[in-house]
């Protein structure tokens, strides 16, 4: 059986009152079953920072894989 795990933080929606709608704002998500699947491992998050260092504790953690910020940035990062 499979342990699904979700992360998200600080995502939220700006609603703007002269134009009537609204706007979400960029948020960045890393899926870790692109890597392992496995693992449901979700991380999204405003701060691009703050998604890519969770996901590198992650995927330290649990699965013993070191990647670097680049590394995750220019593969797995989506922003959404």
């Amino acid at each position: 059986m499979s342990q699904v795990s979700y992360v998200s933080l600080q995502l939220f929606t700006i609603h703007c009152r002269k134009a009537r709608e609204t706007t979400m704002a960029d948020a960045y998500k890393l899926d870790c079953e692109s890597e392992s699947a496995d693992c449901r491992f979700i991380i999204q998050s405003e701060n691009e920072t703050e998604a890519i260092e969770l996901a590198k504790n992650h995927m330290q953690e649990d699965h013993g894989q070191d990647y670097s910020d680049d590394e995750l940035r220019e593969a797995h990062l989506q922003v959404v």
